[in-house]
């Protein structure tokens, strides 16, 4: 799993996010995940949908037809934009898990 030390703005906004009360999970993109605008859903990712009921990647079918999609909320710098979030396995492979946000 990719990870890294938080910046200080970083752990300014997860302090937020705790202090909320929210459930959370980090999802550290990359260069190239951000270039193909595909993403490992991490652990991390998986157990957080999971646990709050939105998704559970166990259920969910492989290839094109079990893609699934739900609407998220990506909040940078005080800003809220409205994203769908596609949750996908391919049918290639073990099925790895995928999430990507359509217009991030």
């Amino acid at each position: 799993m990719n990870t890294r030390k938080l910046s200080a703005r970083e752990e300014a906004s997860l302090s937020q996010v705790k202090k909320e009360g929210l459930c959370y999970a980090l999802l550290f993109i990359t260069e190239t995940g951000l270039r193909k605008s595909i993403l490992d859903a991490t652990q991390p990712i998986r157990t957080l949908l999971s646990t709050a009921k939105i998704h559970d990647f166990h259920l969910q079918g492989k290839g094109p037809k079990g893609k699934v999609q739900i609407p998220s909320l990506l909040i940078l710098a005080g800003n809220s934009v409205e994203l769908k979030t596609s949750l996908y396995r391919p049918g290639a492979k073990n099925g790895d898990p995928r999430i990507w946000f359509l217009g991030f």
